[in-house]
């Protein structure tokens, strides 16, 4: 182990003892808010709506409430109760959020040990806050992705980007995980990617270019307002350094880029001129886009794949992975 170096799962569960400040937070406050609630309750039993905390609202208005009008203390004492009971179940299905979610964090966890640094608390509280709510399985997946690679590369997810991330909602999740899959995108020498880029091949993603492969001008709106891409759809990213060049016996490659999870160089025919820039255009992620990104599993696009191919072969370039160009 290296200096300044921790397991991977003991700093996850460090990271866990920070993500359950927030839910236990959250439930003094509620006690507090029912308190005031029992005491606003004496005296207006016969027509009051009695509020809940959370998302529970209780039914005890109505006949009930009237039945026992009578007897405000008996009332107070019933409301008591039932706020209790679901005060309690609100926050044990909370907690059992967060539990699912460091579990499948546990598992994206990087094999051995990660940099000791101590997790920061605006982070892991803002974390908690939004995490707790999330009951979905696929989206219980990319938060515990999020952590993962939070507790692997501290201060890879900013928080800026967690307030993209708590406001995405499944809809947009499976918009953003096609785009995604049919990113190219460049790293930065510490792993971090610098842009991600999806190109429109020869045609606009203003123009609906991409409806075809799955990715309408509708859902790049979408992605857009939810601040995933920028605004333009034509930007231009230059890929002249992606194209290898021949080093004595080989091919080699200034800047790979990386698509559907490998390291790619664009090997050029013998007649391209080798001094002939290459940009390609499209949809450029927005800084958070390229953070939540990393945390998003790919899946196949076959058409965009073979179209991405064609596109390269036409300008005279061919993709061939990283280590396998000779």
């Amino acid at each position: 182990m290296k200096m300044g170096d921790v397991g991977a799962i003991a700093k996850l569960a460090q990271y866990t003892i920070g993500l359950l400040a927030d839910p236990l937070l959250a439930t003094w406050r509620a006690k507090r808010e029912v308190e005031a609630n029992r005491i606003r309750a004496k005296g207006q039993a016969e027509d009051m709506e009695i509020l809940a905390v959370g998302e529970a609202r209780a039914e005890l208005a109505g006949r009930a409430v009237r039945e026992l009008a009578e007897d405000s203390q008996g009332v107070a004492a019933l409301i008591e109760v039932e706020i209790d009971r679901r005060v309690e179940s609100v926050f044990q299905k909370r907690v059992n959020n967060l539990a699912q979610i460091v579990a499948r964090a546990e598992r994206a966890l990087p094999p051995g040990d990660v940099p000791d640094v101590e997790p920061d608390m605006a982070w892991t509280s803002s974390f908690s806050e939004a995490a707790q709510h999330i009951s979905d399985e696929d989206m219980q997946e990319l938060w515990a992705k999020v952590l993962a690679g939070e507790v692997a590369r501290p201060g890879s997810t900013s928080l800026r980007t967690m307030s993209v991330l708590r406001n995405l909602d499944q809809p947009t999740a499976r918009r953003f995980k096609r785009l995604c899959s049919m990113a190219l995108s460049h790293a930065e020498g510490d792993g971090v990617v610098s842009d991600a880029f999806v190109t429109s091949l020869d045609g606009n993603a203003s123009n609906n270019e991409l409806e075809r492969f799955g990715v309408s001008f509708t859902d790049l709106n979408a992605l857009n307002e939810h601040g995933l891409v920028i605004a333009s759809l034509s930007v231009q990213g230059n890929y002249q350094r992606s194209i290898a060049t021949k080093q004595q016996q080989a091919w080699g490659v200034q800047l790979p880029f990386s698509y559907q999870g490998h390291q790619w160089g664009l090997i050029p025919d013998e007649e391209r001129d080798s001094d002939k820039d290459f940009k390609l255009s499209g949809v450029l992620f927005s800084k958070a886009g390229r953070e939540i990104m990393r945390a998003v599993e790919l899946e196949p696009v076959p058409q965009y794949d073979q179209a991405l191919r064609d596109y390269f072969k036409q300008n005279g370039l061919r993709m061939q992975r990283i280590g396998a160009i000779v």
